[in-house]
């Protein structure tokens, strides 16, 4: 099955000009799928192969019900081509609107986009989930 679905990926970006790909692999909505570890290995592959930026967005990676946190597409990126963005807004608390990006290789660009358009981010809402983070309370 794997192979089929990496031979249809190779044959779509052989055929169609894509610019990057985004992707919600972990505890995906509505469902909840997580994609397994494998697949998540052979699309970097892919990606790689192509020289295609990945979106990963792991805003529900914390939320999976399972002993252990599924792994990140990242964690297979050898090259900083994905963009790795995550949130709060679903863990913690919806209102605070905060989250993040590493970058990767892509890091210059996302820095200018971030200025170029929003300039700042609320610094009150940052000081307060910095400040609970380095005294435990999102491990708790």
């Amino acid at each position: 099955m794997l192979q089929a679905i990496e031979v249809l990926g190779m044959k779509a970006l052989e055929k169609w000009p894509v610019k990057a790909c985004a992707l919600v692999p972990n505890s995906s909505n509505p469902l909840g799928c997580t994609m397994p570890d494998e697949n998540k290995q052979a699309l970097m592959d892919l990606l790689v192969q192509f020289d295609i930026p990945l979106i990963e967005d792991d805003i529900y990676g914390d939320l999976g019900f399972d002993a252990k946190r599924p792994r990140a597409v990242s964690a297979f990126d050898k090259n900083e081509q994905v963009l790795y963005c995550s949130s709060f807004s679903k863990s913690l608390s919806p209102g605070l609107r905060i989250g993040w990006v590493i970058p990767g290789k892509y890091r210059d660009k996302i820095e200018y986009r971030k200025y170029v358009t929003s300039l700042a981010t609320p610094t009150l809402p940052q000081y307060a989930i910095a400040d609970f983070l380095r005294q435990g309370g999102y491990d708790r």
